[in-house]
């Protein structure tokens, strides 16, 4: 590939260089640099006035720009190639663009349109020799055909695409047709010979190192997985799918598989997980602006709030699911949310409501022979007409949950008659060759002294003996190592959930304070109201920013923080804590002198964090200041590069001995608060632990009986 591009520049300004380019954007996946060259071949041929050029290069622009979502710019080239294909009388070129019309129709789920481009191209392909493009509409027929549940005309078309491959030998480039295979004959019940196909598929991406493949696979096996009653299986593989979609930057695919783990972690009821995990799938999905996978995470967040018994919220994800699987028609999902939506109301007490929605569930499962949704929601029927006192029906459904659940375990039954076969003739062939080992080696020890056995016989004890203490020691290290992580992490939970519930006591301080002065000032609507009200909403404001992250599970279990810098003022920053504490302040008859100029004070820093820092040393200042006195906030920029933001109080002052435990996690010092304020030995070691995540620094300078000086230092922006 590198040899392609490095021959570009050497080529003439002719038509050897327009294919040189076609070569270069066929041998290899799409990139951002594609879009480019394939102008660059536009723009040559027509100075060239080179007509097979244009065709060729405004079709593989159509193409980039699908990918790029720009279906606008992207219909406009396939319609400058197809004029251009037709006008030189290239039949190949015109299924290629009727393909990729098909394609664009199909990810912007216009389904009829869709299935008319794809069989427009398929006539024409089938009317010329040109077998690998065959294939592939073969492949896009099935693909839309099992979206919209008409698995029967998927594995008629499936089948063709597998038969062209298995005729010129199955190779990397195939495991799209096998993963398709596998999601039919999953939907179709037939698990074992899914599992045969994604693992074929699979195996296949790895060899291309095709990380998007390994991707679509591992998720469709963890599906599988989960259906069949394995679910650390399906953990692993979803896990492994995530990290790679991260990796790689497959943010709809992360987004999708977030969605699918967070279904098993409801099934645990992990709450904490299943929440965190979902509401990361809606975020990205609507960044995305992917209306039809956000009904994905929109289910699953409507099953986490019927868990916790949140059913205005469950009824609400409920709804908007149903509409959006409604209109992308994709079935299996309308079957489910349509379920989901019937045991709702059936909890709720609303028992025609439920029976209704359950009703249509199972009429979108026959409709595209859904056999698992069909049973589930058999079930739910039986449930509802039974707590409704209605002995008919509730026995009606369960005779039917049972001749479906009986016809899924046929084929279980199967898949499981043909596991122990399979293990059996495994096992068998391991008998003949260690019945044939034992037969070489008498022969062996026939031909060697009794003495010499005994010899061999000590030292494989002697090697077993060793292997095995070895073992045994590793196993032991092991052990411990993970012991210690274990007690690490928990420590580091714990001093999180620690930072937050102190974080937590300020803006309610704040709030308390307010409240205080509601009661006690009549008059308040006239004068202060509204600068009242502003510190009330900044105060609720920021416990909504601790509550999320303790909700922030990946930042408990990783031990980070997750920072988002940016060039941000401090001196607005200062500004607002400084007018947030200035009614706590005036209780002990403190002032606050802002020895700062209007002006802008740039620093690269996480805004959040930052207010944090200043909060607490603030809140600390207060605290530990005597009543009438003063406070005073100033910012200076050093000519060493950084932001210096300092708090002095006039208060008592630290000791030397404290100041070496100044930043120590749960150390309380010997100064007391002056006004019998609470005080946990957190605040200076949340500061000192925000601020080096920001790649700062924080001193104190302090003479005792005299006041502290905390000075914090951050990068200038």
């Amino acid at each position: 590939m590198g040899e392609l591009y490095s021959n570009l520049s050497v080529l003439p300004e002719d038509t050897s260089k327009v294919e040189a380019i076609f070569d270069i954007l066929q041998a290899s996946p799409f990139r951002e640099s594609h879009v480019e060259l394939a102008k660059q071949a536009y723009y040559l041929s027509h100075s060239l006035d080179y007509s097979i050029g244009i065709a060729k290069s405004a079709y593989h622009l159509g193409v980039m720009l699908r990918e790029k979502l720009d279906y606008k710019t992207s219909y406009k080239n396939l319609m400058i190639a197809l004029k251009n294909a037709k006008a030189i009388g290239d039949k190949s070129l015109m299924v290629d663009v009727l393909h990729a019309y098909g394609n664009n129709k199909d990810r912007q789920n216009h389904i009829d349109s869709a299935f008319w481009y794809y069989h427009e191209a398929l006539r024409l392909a089938d009317s010329i020799d040109y077998p690998y493009r065959l294939a592939e509409i073969h492949y896009s027929i099935s693909g839309l055909s099992n979206h919209i549940g008409q698995n029967d005309k998927a594995l008629q078309h499936i089948l063709e695409a597998e038969a062209y491959y298995e005729g010129v030998g199955k190779g990397k480039d195939c495991w799209h047709v096998l993963n398709l295979l596998g999601i039919i004959f999953e939907e179709s019940a037939n698990q074992s010979r899914a599992f045969e196909y994604y693992f074929d598929a699979l195996d296949m991406a790895k060899e291309s190192q095709d990380r998007n493949a390994e991707v679509i696979v591992s998720n469709n096996l963890a599906i599988l997985y989960e259906l069949v009653g394995k679910l650390t299986e399906a953990k692993e593989f979803l896990w492994a799918a995530i990290q790679k979609a991260h990796v790689v930057g497959l943010k709809e695919d992360e987004a999708y598989l977030l969605s699918n783990i967070a279904a098993i972690y409801i099934d645990e009821k992990d709450t904490l997980r299943a929440m965190s995990s979902l509401q990361k799938s809606l975020s990205m999905m609507r960044d995305l602006n992917d209306k039809c996978e956000i009904a994905y995470p929109m289910v699953g967040l409507g099953d986490l709030y019927l868990l916790k018994t949140n059913f205005d919220s469950a009824q609400w994800y409920y709804e908007q699911s149903v509409a959006l699987a409604n209109e992308c028609q994709n079935s299996p999902l309308l079957a489910s949310a349509y379920r989901s939506l019937g045991v709702l109301c059936i909890n709720q007490g609303k028992y025609n409501s439920g029976i209704s929605n359950l009703k249509k569930s199972l009429d979108v499962g026959r409709q595209v022979n859904l056999l698992e949704e069909q049973k589930k929601t058999f079930l739910e029927l039986y449930q509802a007409y039974k707590k409704k006192k209605d002995v008919v029906n509730a026995l009606f459904c369960f005779e039917k949950y049972q001749q479906v659940r009986d016809s899924l375990l046929d084929e279980v039954e199967m898949n499981e008659i043909a596991k122990v076969t399979s293990e059996y003739e495994f096992r068998k062939k391991l008998q003949n060759l260690e019945y044939k080992r034992k037969s070489e080696s008498l022969k062996l020890q026939a031909e060697v002294s009794k003495q010499e056995t005994d010899k061999l016989g000590l030292y494989a004890v002697i090697a077993l003996t060793l292997i095995l203490a070895v073992s045994l020691y590793r196993a032991y290290f092991l052990v411990q190592n993970q012991n210690k992580r274990l007690k690490i992490i928990n420590d580091e939970k714990n001093t999180l959930m620690g930072v937050v519930a102190h974080d937590l006591r300020s803006p309610l301080n704040n709030i308390k304070s307010i409240m205080s002065l509601v009661r006690l000032d009549n008059a308040i609507k006239g004068e202060h109201g509204e600068d009242y009200a502003q510190i009330l909403d900044d105060s609720v404001d920021n416990m909504r920013e601790m509550i999320d992250r303790v909700m922030d599970i990946s930042a408990i279990e990783e031990m980070r923080l997750n920072l988002k810098m940016e060039r941000s003022d401090v001196g607005q920053l200062l500004e607002r804590v400084a007018d947030n504490y200035e009614f706590i302040a005036s209780k002990k008859e403190i002032s606050i002198k802002r020895d700062f100029e209007s002006k802008m004070y740039f620093a690269r820093i996480d805004t959040k964090y930052a207010l944090q820092v200043f909060d607490n040393l603030m809140s600390n200042a207060i605290k530990y200041s005597n009543p009438r006195s003063q406070i005073e906030l100033s910012i200076q920029i050093r000519n060493g590069g950084g932001v210096c933001v300092s708090f002095r109080d006039e208060g008592q002052g630290i000791s030397e001995l404290d100041q070496t435990k100044l930043f120590v996690k749960y150390q309380k010092l010997s100064a007391r608060p002056t006004g019998n304020e609470e005080s946990t030995g957190l605040g200076l070691f949340i500061v000192k632990k925000f601020v080096d995540a920001m790649g700062g620094d924080v001193t104190c300078q302090s003479v005792l009986g005299q006041g502290s000086t905390f000075v914090v230092k951050f990068p200038e922006a």
